[in-house]
């Protein structure tokens, strides 16, 4: 899928994939949106997908490592970046807009999975 700017011109290409035969993407339009936002923050784009490896969130990669997991249903509004919170923080939210907040610790991340790949 092509994320385009306002004028049109082509941002990046984003890969959807899922693991296993049996698993398909089933994101939310505003699990997708915070997944786009996310990669919009990050200096590069290469080598982003979004994946399903759980029933209960979708994962942001970037390389071979998770870089966000991201909840957004009409029940639960959440998302965890792994490398920092270490799995067990969900930062929750009401608004996507909100999901801003979390730019920086997004780039943390990013560059911390660039520093050890």
């Amino acid at each position: 899928m092509e994320i385009k700017d306002k004028n049109g011109n082509v941002l990046y290409n984003l890969e959807f994939a899922h693991y296993g035969e049996e698993r398909d993407l089933n994101a939310t339009d505003e699990e997708i949106a915070i997944a786009e936002m996310f990669i919009a923050m990050l200096p590069s784009s290469e080598d982003c997908r979004i994946v399903r490896k759980s029933d209960a969130y979708i994962t942001l990669e970037f390389g071979v490592s998770d870089l966000a997991r991201i909840k957004c249903t009409e029940k639960a509004r959440w998302v965890n970046l792994p490398i920092i919170d270490l799995g067990k923080v969900k930062r929750r939210f009401d608004d996507i807009s909100e999901v801003e907040q979390f730019k920086d610790d997004i780039i943390k991340s990013y560059e911390r999975i660039k520093q050890y790949t």
